[in-house]
């Protein structure tokens, strides 16, 4: 069961983040409830910590920080952990500006 008042400070310090980080679209009020209940607060602040580090590339901020959260869950590793194995590699990921459209592109020539 979860502790739906928890969630909500919860959901309010992101909001906090979000403002305090300055990224610029509107604060995703129903995905980020979702994604606290699917990946907890700690994983939700250190995608939009790394959607600020990069805001200036991408195109949906939402969509970034939702697509983080997954390929993270899918390896079943902290955003931080997927981020360190992408760098280590020197592979652009596919969060990552350019990742898949570029692949993308080379597949179409």
């Amino acid at each position: 069961m979860h502790d739906f008042k928890k969630l909500l400070q919860q959901k309010d310090e992101l909001k906090e983040l979000w403002s305090y980080l300055e990224i610029k679209t509107q604060f995703p009020e129903k995905e980020v409830k979702r994604w606290l209940l699917d990946h907890g607060k700690d994983q939700v602040q250190a995608a939009i910590e790394l959607l600020a580090k990069r805001e200036h590339d991408v195109a949906d901020t939402v969509k970034y920080v939702g697509k983080v959260l997954h390929n993270s869950k899918l390896q079943n590793m902290t955003v931080e952990e997927r981020q360190e194995k992408i760098s280590a590699l020197g592979v652009p990921s596919r969060e990552s500006p350019g990742g898949e459209g570029a692949r993308s592109q080379d597949r179409c020539h």
